[in-house]
């Protein structure tokens, strides 16, 4: 792991955390333990060697079962055309395994934005509640877009994602720059967002639509110092953070919340 950009704690199997590299390193998701050991690579059949910048968890509708959400959703260069998630059943992992390779299989779904186009993004989002997936832009200064892809999601689907806010993080209170990832609470009643810098937010869910948190006022988290922060996710316990910067051998960041 030189540039992890994405990162979710397991809820199947405890102590296992799930990661991966940015752009260029191939279509792999990393298994390791809290510790930071390594447990598996795990590489993603079929999968190009895209821009996977972050990763959400939930669950297939129909077995319950857990599965990964790869979002292959960078585009620094404003060059492509869509955008890929590949939704993985989350592998077996024993937390006390050792090192295991293997491929996994996943499906593609293909997304555009709602006036085409190309835009950069860095944050996956999944709705617990009803297994939509939502997209959060990347910009330094100016809108930030929110954009939905209603569930469910079918292998080889193309679908157009709808735009259900915008956020600005170049103003009060959002002041902390690009936005570089995010998570979601098992509950679905809040959703966090982080920057470059030490901050990130948590919106507050409370009406029937999981876009209309992003309409309330944040609430500013601090976190630790990082080379450059991207990875983020609530842990499985509900109570804490997990965060993992880019870069070789990046310490694993645990953050309890108070709520």
């Amino acid at each position: 792991m030189t540039e992890a950009s994405g990162v979710v704690e397991s809820r199947q199997h405890e102590g296992v955390l799930w990661t991966h590299n940015d752009a260029g390193h191939g279509p792999v998701l990393y298994a390791l333990a809290a510790d930071g050991t390594a447990l598996g690579r795990y590489t993603v059949k079929g999968a190009p060697d895209g821009d996977w910048e972050d990763l959400a968890i939930g669950e297939d509708p129909t077995t319950g079962l857990p599965v990964l959400y790869v979002g292959d959703i960078g585009d620094n260069s404003s060059a492509r055309d869509e955008i890929r998630v590949w939704v993985v059943p989350e592998p077996e992992v024993d937390p006390l395994q050792t090192f295991e390779e293997a491929t996994v299989e996943a499906e593609e779904v293909v997304l555009h934005y709602p006036a085409g186009g190309a835009l950069n993004a860095e944050t996956l989002l999944v709705d617990p509640l009803t297994q939509d997936l939502y997209v959060v832009t990347k910009d330094y200064a100016g809108p930030t877009g929110v954009f939905r892809k209603a569930a469910p999601h079918t292998g080889g689907e193309v679908a157009t994602l709808e735009q259900v806010a915008e956020l600005d993080f170049s103003v009060e209170p959002l002041t902390g720059g690009a936005t570089t990832g995010g998570g979601v609470r098992d509950d679905g009643l809040y959703a966090i967002v982080r920057t470059y810098g030490v901050e990130a937010y948590v919106f507050r869910r409370d009406g029937d639509t999981f876009g209309d948190a992003f309409a309330n006022e944040p609430c500013t988290v601090e976190l630790p110092a990082e080379r450059q922060g991207e990875a983020i996710d609530f842990g499985a316990d509900g109570g804490s953070l997990v965060a993992i910067s880019e870069g070789e051998k990046q310490p694993i960041h645990r953050l309890p919340l108070s709520f």
